[in-house]
């Protein structure tokens, strides 16, 4: 079967180059590199605009990408193995190690959003325990990690996910052989119980803190941060979608006169729903009303819902937004164990539409849910609901 140098990765739309020549004994895949995006390579500037190439063009023009891209990762390993064969006795800086597995690793492979999710970890370690060699990780540098993430006031779920993360790096460093035996974290345990929600007069209260912020804040860059962070509330509260929903949720797909919110696939950010399947999500009043007031003050360069101002999003990974709604939690006193930021939201609004007579179905349908078992294990707990008004139901 002949090997492919070039080849085309549908699901990220993206152009791939393969270095079959630089593979080495015992991988199963050749080293990766993404050439650029379809549109990239497919279309070529011109002074009338954007032209999609021919197909013998589009066929040159990867071929020479393929040998740029080829030239810089043969300058990179040289150095790579420069650093290796002169730092041999604790191996490179940890630092280091990261960006390559990063760059050769992660990023060839996965989504952009998970790709940040990655570099996320990386940093959050480095700030945590600092630059060493690779060779010098021991238990307490895991466990070094673990309480600095905890201590930022981050969730068990999302110590954990850090920890996950850590530890594909580290598997990474032992399959490349840059230390000699495989490390195990001992990760942190999550509770399975579903968030806790919030009650009415809390909700008025977390909003009525994000409004006031905003109102008195002079400084039109915080200003315009601090209403991302009420629409996302505003969202969150009144369409129970999840925080990738919100975060990657386009204006177009604000479909104000049918008083719906179309959440699917984003091709232009290789971005797709968790259930990679289309819904349609009713707005209430009160979010049609905030919704139609919102777009009236709306920049006409904007395409996100979150948006920066300039046609880019205004937060490239869920922590950064969940972050933002945190200090607001916690500016009006909001810090009760297991309560999140923009979760408990979904939480709250799932299990208010069960309680108050929701169809299980029809309440699966809005949070896209395709398994009943999700909705029941995850948001629907005995102490949120009254027993007293449930009992009553026996009686005539």
């Amino acid at each position: 079967m002949k090997k492919q140098k070039i080849i085309y990765d549908k699901k990220r739309l993206v152009w791939i180059g393969q270095f079959h020549d630089l593979q080495k004994s015992g991988t199963s895949h050749p080293p990766r590199v993404t050439l650029g995006t379809s549109d990239e390579c497919e279309y070529k500037a011109t002074k009338r605009g954007p032209v999609r190439r021919s197909e013998s063009e589009l066929i040159k023009w990867l071929s020479v990408l393929y040998d740029e891209k080829l030239r810089e990762y043969e300058t990179k390993q040289e150095a790579i193995e420069s650093i290796a064969r002169g730092k041999l006795a604790d191996g490179p800086l940890i630092q280091e190690l990261m960006q390559n597995w990063l760059d050769d690793y992660v990023q060839p492979s996965s989504k952009p959003g998970t790709v940040n999710e990655y570099r996320r970890t990386c940093t959050l370690f480095l700030d945590i325990c600092g630059n060493f060699r690779i060779l010098k990780f021991r238990k307490q540098h895991a466990n070094k990690f673990q309480n600095g993430l905890t201590g930022r006031d981050l969730s068990d779920s999302s110590v954990r996910k850090h920890q996950t993360q850590l530890q594909v790096f580290l598997n990474w460093s032992f399959t490349e052989e840059h230390i000699d035996k495989p490390v195990r974290i001992k990760k942190i345990k999550v509770s399975h119980r579903g968030p806790e929600i919030y009650s009415v007069a809390e909700l008025k209260i977390l909003q009525a803190t994000i409004e006031t912020a905003l109102k008195s804040n002079p400084n039109s860059y915080q200003k315009r941060c601090i209403k991302n962070h009420l629409r996302a509330f505003m969202l969150a509260r009144h369409s129970v979608l999840r925080n990738g929903e919100i975060l990657n949720l386009p204006l177009r797909h604000l479909l104000l006169d049918e008083t719906l919110i179309r959440v699917s696939a984003v091709t232009e950010i290789d971005w797709s729903t968790k259930t990679r399947q289309e819904r349609f999500v009713p707005m209430n009043p009160e979010l049609h009303e905030f919704l139609k007031i919102d777009m009236q003050g709306r920049q006409s360069q904007e395409k996100w819902f979150l948006d920066n101002g300039k046609g880019g999003q205004a937060f490239s990974t869920n922590s950064q937004l969940t972050q933002a709604l945190r200090r607001h939690k916690k500016r009006c006193g909001l810090d009760r164990v297991g309560l999140k930021p923009l979760q408990s939201l979904r939480s709250t609004g799932i299990t208010s539409m069960l309680a108050n007579g929701g169809k299980m179905d029809f309440v699966m349908k809005i949070a896209g849910h395709s398994n009943p078992q999700t909705t029941l294990n995850h948001y629907v707990r005995s102490e949120n609901f009254d027993l007293q008004d449930t009992v009553n139901l026996l009686s005539n």
